[in-house]
């Protein structure tokens, strides 16, 4: 069974809801290209194939190093231009957002992305408009729908299902002693220990499920993240990073991985994904 290995390419400061001080993109070049030429080496050593959920505006700051991500055989896939939350954006920007982001990708590399993800799991407050939306402007699947309920919403599937006929690949969460937790990602995939991710990876095989991993290049950089930012996400940010690459050796060593499309392609051809007619949206999400 092949499991998906992502990469959601953008800034550190990207990653801070909300940012208290928004550090400009271009100040976090040298370090997301750092972590770009790193996963970029450890991929290609252990030959696997991945998908880069890349900002539309990466893909206007850096398209060289977009280009050589897709040459070296990658998947490149939308996580948005500006790195928005879609509740907030509502319907009509959103779409206007993906066209911008596709035109950056597109120009970047030359290809036309097929996979979304949105930013900071923030679909799971959108609407029954959002899997309307990617269906309209041509996307196959989304990892959105995150599982973990700090993240996500209670009663999200950890299961690859469709929405509106668009396929909804979740990441990766892993049930411990103070619930769910994303084990496929984050701090959970740094601080969890290798036996209780790669046991939830396996018994996601085992039910003929794919697992979802996903990382940001700031992880694996040298580099510490700096800057004003509360205390708490300093704390979660720095911890643990790095050691992220070896562990993501260990793991690439022990799981075959591939891209979202490769292995959704395999999962359908095993059976097809159930069709859900609404997720579990979260119930304070706007009503647009």
């Amino acid at each position: 069974m092949l499991n998906v290995f992502s990469v959601d390419l953008e800034g550190w400061y990207q990653s801070l809801s909300p940012d208290p001080a928004p550090v400009p993109l271009a100040a976090q070049r040298d370090g997301i290209r750092e972590g770009i030429d790193r996963l970029l080496e450890l991929c290609g050593r252990r030959n696997v194939k991945a998908t880069w959920f890349t900002l539309g505006a990466v893909a206007e700051l850096m398209p060289e190093d977009v280009k050589r991500i897709a040459a070296a055989g990658h998947e490149v896939a939308s996580h948005g231009h500006a790195h928005d939350d879609v509740h907030v954006l509502g319907p009509e920007r959103f779409r206007e957002d993906l066209r911008r982001a596709q035109g950056a990708i597109e120009a970047a590399c030359g290809a036309r992305p097929r996979g979304y993800r949105s930013p900071k799991w923030s679909a799971g407050r959108a609407g029954p408009w959002y899997f309307d939306a990617l269906r309209q402007e041509g996307y196959a699947y989304d990892s959105s729908l995150n599982p973990v309920p700090m993240l996500g919403t209670r009663g999200m599937r950890h299961d690859a299902h469709r929405v509106a006929g668009v396929a909804e690949l979740p990441p990766m969460a892993v049930r411990t002693m103070v619930g769910w937790l994303p084990g496929g990602g984050s701090i959970g995939l740094r601080t969890l220990t290798h036996r209780v991710i790669l046991g939830r990876a396996r018994a996601l095989n085992a039910s003929g499920e794919l697992a979802v991993f996903w990382v940001h290049p700031w992880e694996v950089a040298q580099r510490r993240l700096a800057g004003r930012m509360p205390l708490a996400t300093r704390l979660v940010c720095n911890t643990a990073r790095v050691d992220l690459a070896a562990r993501l050796d260990r793991l690439f060593g022990e799981l075959p991985f591939g891209t979202a499309a490769a292995a959704l392609a395999e999962r359908e051809a095993r059976a097809p994904l159930p069709e859900i007619a609404e997720p579990a949206w979260r119930e304070d999400r706007p009503r647009w």
